[in-house]
């Protein structure tokens, strides 16, 4: 050690206490500089991350509403495939709320579409959704149980969808337990259970 050091030291002892405590002073200076770049890169991705992580909860709210009404959409379009009582401008009122929810939706995706990689996937979401627009109306009961399946399809594209938000934004990495726990009940579980709920008119008419 002493050997790396000697040449420096040589060079110290020529230089007078001026350039002595300059040169100790410059050292200093781009130690700090160097500490202060590290510390405001470090601010920045947190910085990132938390923006990343605004727009994902913005993203999953709106998809949270077009999840709601895609359910009802698919339930008072069954009702009305089977003949129930349910007027034909209930039915199209309701598709007009799915309308509404996927472009909030779409809002959304174009605000966050520098920090997450979701459009593709909403746009899978979209076509498809005017694929079942085409259904909308069926009157044909022996094709009423295959519209209400294509439906649930549709509407697990949504919850994909939710989920590759919850990745791209960073929410579903939290590290911390509590955070992680929460937000997989609201990507994950919570959306399957309340769609196996709302799948129960249709499984009861499917087997009885």
């Amino acid at each position: 050690m002493k050997q790396l050091l000697e040449p420096a030291v040589q060079i110290m002892n020529r230089l007078k206490y001026a350039y002595k405590f300059g040169m100790i002073g410059l050292l200093i200076v781009l130690q700090a500089a160097v500490l202060i770049y590290m510390l405001v890169s470090e601010l920045n991705k947190n910085i990132d991350f938390a923006i990343r992580e605004r727009g994902g909860i913005e993203y999953v709210t709106k998809l949270t509403d077009l999840f709601n009404e895609a359910q009802a959409y698919r339930n008072i379009q069954y009702d009305f495939s089977h003949g129930n009582k349910v007027a034909p401008e209930d039915v199209l009122a309701q598709q007009a709320k799915v309308d509404e929810a996927l472009a909030a939706v779409e809002a959304v995706d174009k605000q966050t579409a520098r920090q997450m990689d979701t459009t593709w996937k909403l746009q899978i979401v979209q076509q498809d959704w005017l694929t079942r627009k085409a259904e909308t109306l069926q009157s044909d009961t022996g094709r009423a149980q295959l519209v209400f399946d294509l439906d649930s399809r549709w509407i697990s594209e949504i919850t994909d969808l939710m989920q590759h938000v919850g990745y791209e934004s960073n929410l579903a990495m939290d590290s911390d337990f509590d955070t992680s726990y929460l937000v997989d009940s609201v990507l994950r579980k919570l959306p399957k259970t309340a769609e196996t709920v709302s799948m129960a008119p249709g499984l009861s008419l499917h087997f009885f």
